[in-house]
Parts: C-alpha cells; sequence; structure tokens
C-alpha cells in the first residue's frame, strides 16, 4: 500500500516571522518617547499649579454684588492680611477693577503678588462712589448716575 503523500493544512492564523512587526519596530519607540514626554508635562504642570495654590492661598477672595433700584452695593471679602496699601479701586467704561497687589517677605527674598477681579456694574456715577476697609472686608457703594434713576411718570387724564 503507497503512502498518501500529507495534505498541507492551511492555517487562517498569520505566518510566523522572524523580524519585528512594523508597529514595534517604527512605532513603538516614539509613542514610548512621547508618553515618557507626556508624562513629563504633566508632572510640571501640577508642580506649578501647586506652587501657584501656594502663592495665591492668600487671595482666597469672594465677591457679593446686589442691585437695589437706586445702587450696587459689592462686597469683597479679602482677607485681614490685605490692608488698604495693598488695593486699588478703579471704574471705567461700567467695569469695577479691584487691583491687589501684595509684597511678602521670605527667605529668598520679597515677593509680589498680584490679584485683580472685575465686576460689570453698568450706569454707576462714578463721582459718588464710595468705599469702606475694615478687617479685610471692602464694601463699595455705587450710586446710578441720575439718568438711570427711576423716574415716575405722570399720568395726565383728557377730558
Amino acid at each position: 500500500m503507497a503512502k498518501e503523500p500529507k495534505k498541507e493544512e492551511k492555517s487562517l492564523a498569520k505566518p510566523e516571522t522572524t523580524e519585528p512587526k512594523v508597529y514595534e519596530r517604527f512605532f513603538a519607540p516614539i509613542y514610548k518617547g512621547f508618553g515618557d514626554a507626556i508624562k513629563q508635562m504633566g508632572d510640571e504642570i501640577d508642580k506649578q499649579f501647586g506652587e501657584l495654590e501656594k502663592r495665591i492661598a492668600d487671595f482666597k477672595i469672594t465677591t457679593e454684588v446686589k442691585s437695589e433700584k437706586d445702587k450696587y452695593l459689592v462686597t469683597f471679602k479679602l482677607g485681614k492680611e490685605i490692608t488698604d496699601k495693598d488695593l486699588e479701586l478703579e471704574y471705567e467704561g461700567d467695569m469695577l477693577i479691584l487691583s491687589i497687589n501684595k509684597e511678602k517677605k521670605t527667605n529668598e527674598g520679597i515677593e509680589t503678588h498680584s490679584f485683580r477681579r472685575t465686576e460689570y456694574l453698568p450706569n454707576a456715577d462714578a463721582t459718588r462712589i464710595t468705599t469702606e476697609y475694615k478687617e479685610g472686608i471692602l464694601k463699595v457703594e455705587m450710586p446710578l448716575a441720575d439718568q438711570y434713576m427711576p423716574k415716575k411718570i405722570p399720568i395726565n387724564t383728557k377730558k
């Protein structure tokens, strides 16, 4: 009896090769280096934001704006370490601008911290704005300009 020749079985699996695959050969080193660079960048950003949070920790400022029929009342809660000498307040183009420049002595020298808060408050009369600063709280009263004040208009009847 003669032996039948073996039939070659065809496999659907990809043939094994000894050469590295294209991805491993060309792209893996690029992605690995890129991934390392992204991680370093993320670490640096976290470090910078951590330092920034420490630097502006003194500037946890809250603002409250109340609008009444004839004026705005604005309250800035700044913190007791901020003095009136650190503050600058401006009203320009319907914007109330509070700027804080605080110098702080450290072991390395003097650090300057700046902060700015802007509130849109239209139609105030800049010549009649009043302020009061006490124990870290700045209160600003901003009357509306006369032309924007509510006016009662009499109604005439015809007979």
